[in-house]
């Protein structure tokens, strides 16, 4: 059997549905899939409305670039790049996420007070700003330590407020356009 991987790198997938309970975007049921830019957003799937990575041991998510998954749904809320038993988004070494990606997360066995769940392999800390929790009212996005992965872990995301003369803002990220993160103290 000949390999056939998908490799994205622009574009747009919208408003598909899937026909069965799996990936309305795209799913990944072997091979892998690659994704360095476009967008999906606004699919619709019971499991993994944008993408759905299976349980093959040869299916795997590359991401690099500035991709963007949001905005796709199930019934129950946000479901964008889903991940089943095992599976991780991989970070290759030497091709790095850049300012604009964003993607939802969600994993199929979902973290428990005890137990978080990698979501990416071994990457820097930095790359936490590129991802967050399909379900912002029981988990998070956090960067282990010990194992050098992002991981959700249980728990509503905590949202900082800092205060600069006077001023109280707090760090939000608004999505998609425009994109702003804040990086460090500003003077106003």
């Amino acid at each position: 059997m000949q390999s056939s991987n998908l490799e994205i790198t622009g574009g747009k997938i919208s408003e598909n549905k899937a026909l069965g309970d799996y990936g309305g975007g795209i799913h990944v049921t072997s091979d892998n899939l690659y994704l360095s830019g476009g967008e999906i957003t606004g699919n619709a799937a019971q499991i993994g409305a944008g993408i759905y990575i299976g349980t093959d041991p040869k299916s795997n998510m590359y991401v690099s670039g500035a991709p963007k998954v949001y905005g796709n749904k199930n019934v129950d809320g946000d479901s964008n790049v889903v991940l089943s038993a095992g599976k991780v988004i991989q970070i290759e070494s030497g091709k790095l996420l850049t300012d604009g990606a964003y993607l939802g997360v969600t994993k199929q066995i979902a973290p428990t007070a005890e137990n978080s769940v990698a979501i990416t392999n071994e990457v820097d800390s930095s790359y936490a700003k590129y991802f967050v929790a399909d379900d912002k009212d029981n988990y998070h996005v956090a960067w282990n330590e010990e194992n050098k992965y992002l991981e959700l872990v249980a728990g509503a995301t905590v949202e900082t407020k800092h205060e600069h003369n006077n001023v109280v803002f707090n760090p939000l990220v608004s999505f998609p356009n425009p994109n702003y993160y804040l990086t460090s103290d500003i003077t106003l």
